[in-house]
């Protein structure tokens, strides 16, 4: 090899180099929207999330144009000249990788920080490890399948070498445009499907346990031939036929498996909140039906009451006329709506619970209006507040008989947002349980389908937020909305 061939392979390092900083970009937003459609993470991606990647690119592209230019400069001198090692001092790519791994980290939390809007350390940590193993998960899967497609690649994983490394120029770039491929592919999915529909699908703790252990398992298997076979010829056709068919094919047919059974209970948990919306809708129809024939009744003897009073008052029978008259005014407040919040949707499922609330001996009170209504679709308005009342009935439930329940209702309405805030009463336990306890309420109970999940995805799709704080013995929850319309 001449110092020109060697200034040839270091430009080609260069370039797949610049590839991976591009397929490492897409993995990092890869793993911010599976954080926010799988994982149930507040935040929202914008044109500043993408900032930090593009500087990322950047700084790398910059960090490989001053090698390049570097060992060019050293080996010009040289260009027919055979080249060996340590004869012209290079740049040592090891310790720039390092500084590339630090940008990368740098890349990742400002992300995560512009992205999402709370709990931003512990986003930062998940992210971090989401994103070890999905690089490592995908670049396994890679590895098994070029072992199974180039033979000659086993010994270089027998001797702990990079695969991409070791099978020349054509087949490196193959291998890095290929994991380009997946990582654009992986987004691209996401990202249409999922995230720019507004959709999410919950994967619960269990789901996400089973899913790591498989990885981790997955990852180990990897590496049984060089642990459990000792001849170097089983251990290659170990790697070749039974590693690299079966490890791919496995590995990316369950997780397909695990996101097909996370849809149809997304479907099933959907059907749920719509039930209830129906449900809410059905009984202001049959409440609306009831006032009609009220109002009916009293038109048809508003007459003779009419009469009756004249009547008492000509009589001079003054005291009567005035029972007579208390009499009629509660008829008509009984007629009126008890529950009054501006919006008709919330007056629906403000009415359906009162009547659970009445049955369970729950006090209950409306403060406030929101005037003109939220601009909000029916059943997203279902899905947030039937909810959060279902789990204040929930909760207040739990509290022992004798003592006193009630839920309160606060509403507020300012030019910029609606901010609806629902207290209740609750047993007094240690704060971290309550809202433990509250959560489990909301996701595990097959009434309120989505819960406290539910309540998260559509206050997020509206560009809103929530905050819960636990008391001693009093629950609130705050929701807050912004006045403006969502995205379809």
């Amino acid at each position: 090899m001449t110092c020109m061939d060697k200034f040839h392979t270091i430009i080609n390092t260069g370039v797949l180099s610049f590839f991976s900083y591009i397929a490492e970009c897409f993995c990092i937003l890869t793993v911010v929207m599976i954080m926010l459609c799988f994982l149930g993470r507040e935040g929202n991606i914008t044109g500043k999330s993408v900032i930090p990647l593009v500087a990322f690119l950047g700084a790398g592209t910059c960090i490989n144009i001053f090698m390049i230019i570097h060992d060019y400069l050293a080996l010009k001198d040289h260009w027919n000249e055979p080249f060996f090692e340590g004869k012209i001092k290079l740049i040592d790519r090891s310790q720039f990788n390092i500084y590339v791994s630090i940008l990368v980290i740098i890349a990742i939390v400002s992300v995560i920080l512009i992205t999402f809007t709370d709990n931003k350390i512990m986003n930062c940590f998940i992210a971090g490890v989401m994103m070890i193993f999905y690089e490592f998960y995908i670049s396994v899967e890679m590895m098994c399948s070029t072992i199974y497609l180039f033979p000659k690649t086993r010994n270089y994983v027998l001797k702990g070498s990079f695969i991409y490394e070791n099978i020349g120029d054509t087949f490196s770039g193959i291998f890095i445009f290929v994991y380009l491929l997946i990582m654009l592919g992986s987004f691209l999915v996401i990202y249409l499907s999922l995230y720019k529909k507004g959709r999410t699908l919950y994967i619960r703790w269990r789901g996400r346990i089973l899913l790591m252990v498989w990885e981790v398992s997955m990852i180990c298997l990897t590496y049984a031939p060089l642990m459990l076979v000792k001849d170097k010829k089983s251990q290659q056709r170990c790697m070749g036929y039974e590693m690299g068919m079966l490890i791919p094919l496995m590995g990316f047919v369950v997780p397909g498996l695990l996101i097909l059974i996370v849809s149809a209970r997304n479907a099933m948990e959907k059907t749920i909140i719509q039930e209830e919306y129906i449900a809410a809708e059905l009984e202001f129809i049959n409440q609306y039906k009831k006032n009609q024939n009220e109002i009916r009744a009293f038109r048809h003897d508003i007459i003779n009451n009419l009469s009756m009073l004249n009547t008492l008052h000509n009589e001079k029978g003054y005291d009567e006329a005035e029972d007579y008259l208390k009499e009629l005014m509660d008829n008509v407040r009984e007629m009126s709506s008890k529950y009054a919040t501006g919006d008709e949707m919330l007056d629906c499922i403000v009415g359906m619970k009162s009547f659970k609330m009445e049955e369970e001996g729950i006090d209950f009170a409306v403060d406030g209006t929101l005037k003109g209504g939220l601009e909000m679709k029916p059943v997203d308005i279902c899905s947030i507040f039937a909810n959060a009342i279902d789990n204040a009935i929930d909760a207040c439930g739990m509290i022992p008989k004798g003592e006193k329940k009630w839920i309160k209702m606060f509403l507020n309405k300012t030019e910029d947002s609606y901010c609806v805030t629902i207290q209740n009463s609750m047993q007094n336990v240690e704060n971290g349980n309550m809202i433990r306890e509250k959560n489990k309420i909301g996701q595990d109970s097959n009434r309120h389908g989505y819960g406290i999940q539910s309540m998260i995805n559509t206050i997020s799709k509206y560009k809103g937020n929530k905050k819960i704080k636990p008391g001693d013995g009093i629950f609130t929850l705050t929701i807050n909305l912004p006045i403006e319309k969502a995205a379809d």
